[in-house]
């Protein structure tokens, strides 16, 4: 008996779920879930992040590896915007779901904005550059196909975005 009710039951929940909800609303949830998930892990990596950097002396603090620790902080912070400020970063409109990157350039620079687009059914439609701030530049390698690096100011920080998955982002330097 309890094994047929651990197997079966679950089983049966999944069938009417499935016949019960439509294609596309599956394929949404799915989507979001998967962003609300990549926040959840990134409270994770701010952790360890946050913990690596305290360790740094005051003399390392200008170091590379210290600068590569922030930018990581700041990507990891623009993930978890998906479930601390999901108004901001999540959005739909006429049966397109907009998720949004945004990581700060400061009071004066500005915000730095990429969007993910998708379709009613889940699929990456594209991406778009809504905002960049000041002095920051977009770099696009010709070998480097569906990715665009972000340089900013001074050479601080070296970003990576896939275009094609926005869950493969990545900070280079």
């Amino acid at each position: 008996m309890c094994i047929k009710q651990t197997i079966v039951y679950p089983l049966l929940y999944c069938i009417v779920v499935f016949l019960i909800i439509p294609q596309g609303a599956l394929c949404q949830t799915s989507i979001s879930t998967l962003w609300k998930a990549r926040a959840l892990e990134s409270a994770d990596r701010l952790k360890d992040l946050q913990a690596r950097l305290n360790k740094v002396s005051k003399s390392d603090w200008n170091s590379k590896a210290a600068s590569k620790l922030r930018c990581e902080v700041m990507l990891e912070t623009a993930y978890a915007l998906h479930v601390t400020s999901e108004e901001t970063v999540h959005k739909t409109d006429n049966q397109l779901d907009f998720f949004h990157i945004m990581l700060s350039g400061g009071k004066e620079a500005g915000l730095f904005d990429i969007m993910y687009i998708y379709s009613s059914k889940g699929e990456l439609l594209g991406t778009r550059i809504d905002m960049l701030p000041k002095d920051w530049q977009l770099i696009f390698l010709a070998p480097i196909i569906g990715k665009m690096q972000i340089l900013l100011p001074k050479g601080s920080c070296l970003f990576q975005f896939n275009l094609e998955d926005p869950f493969a982002n990545t900070v280079l330097e």
